[in-house]
């Protein structure tokens, strides 16, 4: 832990078991390592409004265990009218959790991402026919923006394990009703699929994370090979980014790297990635490759793609408006 001495820190906490679990072992860490100050400590809790009452008392109940504890929190109310399926209610509380962390100057953002988020994450872009980048799962960091790294300090850890710490100490948690509704892709992995591939084979888990590891090395050899060619061939502009589309650069990227390329630009412009499948990114290699005449389309996440002659232009400008205006923060304690 020595690299948090003295850096300010945010912990996202929804007040389920997995983030009050995150919550109570950084906070006995920090207790019992020299040189990690209670003051660097900062919790943040965004409140969806999707469960109306309930999600009120989800705030209230992180409110009190965070005063419990004597450390800030800053809490924000989502107010938006897009719509709500799970890449908008990510981008929406990733949102807060960036503009939170640099207004206060910290340096990271802990979420409590589990083993089991992990395998669901891997089931889910397995399913989507993603690449080696999405079938190497969550990773424990990854920039959040400029200075800010995401950190995820509990992926060694299944729900299970968690759950079992928090009964034993007394720490109680709340249960979100809508975890059990299979509407969401990954409610339903959880739910459904995984239970069943847990009785036929009982140890799904640990082949699921071994491949996971594997493929993890193999997506770090494509990230390089993508970093160096988008540093060569790729401006950042303020709202996106322009591809150069000169014969010349062409040679040097097949369909593979390609993909790779893309995922990398949209982690790095904080896009969200949940819907951008083999489709998309075959549509876009093609519109990059061909010899065509100049056109527009509409990538996920609502990333506008105008094709021209010697360059391809990506950016998305009133979606991350409308997450920004329909933020209300506000310092709790």
């Amino acid at each position: 832990m020595s690299h948090f001495i003295g850096v300010k820190t945010l912990l996202a906490v929804s007040g389920g078991a997995d983030s009050v679990a995150m919550l109570r072992l950084v906070v006995d860490v920090w207790s019992q390592t020299p040189g990690l100050d209670h003051a660097h400590l900062s919790v943040a809790h965004f409140n969806h409004g999707l469960r109306g009452c309930d999600s009120d008392g989800d705030q209230k109940f992180v409110e009190e265990a965070v005063c419990e504890l004597g450390l800030p929190l800053f809490a924000a109310q989502s107010t938006a009218t897009i719509a709500r399926d799970e890449a908008n209610l990510r981008s929406l509380r990733y949102e807060f959790l960036r503009s939170t962390a640099n207004s206060i100057g910290a340096r990271y953002v802990m979420v409590a991402h589990t083993c089991d988020d992990n395998i669901e994450t891997f089931l889910h872009h397995l399913f989507r026919g993603s690449g080696t980048t999405g079938l190497a799962g969550i990773r424990r960091h990854r920039d959040l923006g400029p200075d800010l790294v995401l950190y995820r300090p509990l992926l060694g850890f299944s729900g299970r394990e968690l759950r079992s710490g928090l009964t034993q100490i007394g720490q109680s948690w709340r249960e979100d009703a809508t975890n059990c509704e299979t509407v969401y892709q990954r409610n339903w992995l959880r739910n459904k699929l995984l239970p069943v591939l847990r009785t036929r084979y009982p140890r799904a888990d640990s082949a699921i994370l071994r491949a996971i590891d594997q493929f993890s090395r193999l997506s770090s050899d494509d990230e390089k090979a993508a970093m160096a060619w988008i540093d060569q061939n790729v401006r950042y502009t303020g709202e996106g980014v322009t591809f150069d589309r000169s014969w010349k650069t062409k040679t040097q990227c097949d369909t593979h790297q390609f993909a790779a390329i893309v995922r990398l630009l949209w982690d790095h412009l904080h896009w969200p990635r949940a819907s951008l499948d083999n489709a998309h990114l075959s549509r876009l290699y093609s519109a990059w490759n061909a010899q065509s005449s100049s056109h527009s389309f509409t990538m996920p996440g609502d990333v506008q793609c105008h094709v021209r002659e010697q360059e391809i232009e990506l950016y998305v400008s009133h979606f991350n408006n409308a997450m920004n205006n329909n933020l209300q923060d506000r310092r709790v304690t």
